[in-house]
């Protein structure tokens, strides 16, 4: 559920990166990097969908307020450092903010 929106996020500073996986997986890559990364993260949560995963967080429980917290732990772990785009916590919050 959280895929799509991290693309998306990553796409800002690595729309090219995901040209290759888009073609790997039948997603058209016609249009601009943005755009197809677009295709893909649409085309993951599509897949997440067909194979019976919760769209978003809020039917797992999470709550709006719970976001913060998520935002500080996503910041701590040390995934982080080889993330595309720089982990920032405003950035961060507005992934989890979108997969609510």
């Amino acid at each position: 559920m959280l895929l799509p929106c991290v693309i998306r996020y990553n796409a800002q500073v690595c729309a090219d990166d995901f040209v290759d996986l888009a073609d790997a997986i039948g997603v058209s890559t016609t249009g601009g990097a943005r755009v197809v990364a677009d295709r893909l993260a649409d085309a993951t949560g599509d897949l997440a969908h067909r194979v019976g995963m919760p769209s978003a967080l809020a039917p797992l429980g999470v709550r709006a307020d719970d976001l913060e917290l998520l935002t500080e732990r996503a910041l701590a772990d040390s995934c982080m450092l080889t993330n595309p785009r720089r982990a920032e916590p405003e950035g961060i919050l507005d992934v989890y903010r979108q997969a609510l």
